[in-house]
């Protein structure tokens, strides 16, 4: 079946979810924004300019869609001004934006302002709720799509890296090779320029979904196997399932939702993070498509750490509407959305 998002922002809203309680005192001025074509970098470019604050004092949780109506907190340091400041913020974007307008279908505006002694910090957020309106080119059947939605929030789906994540050009394998060979070999892991680390990001997501795709051909992606590295949900815990664990066990609080397998984000090894058996093979045949140079400049640059290879929506919930149809849930950070819709589309044509 075949469909399409975002034709208008409209039809894409996301809204983060951070469970915080601003102190009232300090430095950080936080503002809950609501802005549409414009991507989050562009928009703490935009807020530290009209506030006269550099961008390495303008942070944010997670990056958010361009094309789309997006809702998050920013804050910015103001050292003996953020109280004063809080009344008057949305009248001072709004003068900034009198004298430099935004271009048209572009727009940011303050919805809330707060003091709180600390920054905003990447990642702190808990997740993202949406509501997406999924256009269609075929008439949808209510009680097929409400079966799809119900499948998918039983059994979750592949937590791929979306199209977003690799940027207009679709990046793959040969690309990421070829620019991680253009770093230079002497560069610290803590003098990465953007670009590099962007593409030491973008190989990292190259190279898991390559090992989730191997899984989900061999149907292993969601099943317990011995060597695999699981994940403690909710939490950054993980652990190996080794020969003297109970399969049946393990593959009991994976179906609950108690623990997850995981899939590798490449870089210098953590031992206790180490998978092995048939899992250590299928890494260790994804990692070896990168070049040697590849290889030594992602391990030199970047520490290993995991990522579930599959996340379940809350609060799923999908309506047929004129277009096609729209649906709401939360995800937590890191999954993409367009991920569960696609999940969504392909478990509705599996019951047409």
């Amino acid at each position: 079946m075949q469909y399409t998002l975002k034709n208008k922002p409209s039809d894409f809203i996301v809204v983060e979810d951070m469970d915080i309680e601003h102190s009232g005192n300090g430095e950080h001025v936080w503002l809950w924004i609501e802005k549409q074509n414009l991507t989050t970098d562009v928009a703490k470019s935009l807020l530290g300019k009209a506030f006269d604050v550099q961008l390495r004092n303008v942070s944010a949780a997670g990056k958010k869609d361009r094309h789309a109506v997006t809702r998050q907190w920013v804050s910015l340091q103001l050292p003996g001004k953020a109280p004063s400041l809080v009344d008057e913020a949305s009248q001072i974007l709004e003068a900034f934006f009198a004298e430099k307008p935004l271009y048209e279908g572009e727009s940011l505006v303050i919805l809330e302002a707060a003091v709180h002694s600390k920054k905003c910090q990447t990642g702190c957020h808990k997740g993202n709720r949406f509501e997406i309106v999924v256009e269609t080119e075929q008439a949808i059947n209510d009680e097929q799509l409400s079966s799809a939605a119900s499948t998918i929030t039983a059994q979750g789906f592949p937590n791929a890296f979306g199209d977003q994540r690799f940027g207009r050009d679709k990046v793959g394998l040969p690309e990421v090779d070829a620019a991680l060979c253009k770093i230079h070999p002497k560069t610290k892991p803590g003098r990465l320029k953007p670009k590099e680390s962007w593409t030491c990001s973008q190989a990292r997501s190259v190279l898991f979904n390559a090992v989730l795709e191997f899984r989900q051909e061999k149907g292993l992606w969601d099943k317990a196997v011995l060597g695999d590295v699981m994940n403690l949900s909710g939490s950054q815990s993980c652990f190996c399932v080794g020969e003297d664990e109970d399969l049946g066990a393990i593959q009991s609080r994976i179906d609950e939702g108690d623990i997850i397998p995981t899939g590798p984000l490449f870089g210098r090894v953590n031992p206790q993070m180490q998978p092995s058996a048939e899992i250590g093979e299928i890494e260790a045949e994804v990692w070896s498509r990168l070049s040697p140079q590849a290889q030594k400049t992602l391990l030199n640059l970047q520490s290993a750490s995991r990522r579930p290879l599959w996340v379940k929506a809350k609060e799923l919930h999908a309506e047929v509407v004129e277009a096609g149809f729209k649906t709401t849930f939360w995800l937590p950070k890191g999954a993409y959305a367009t991920e569960c819709i696609d999940a969504i589309v392909k478990s509705y044509q599996q019951m047409a």
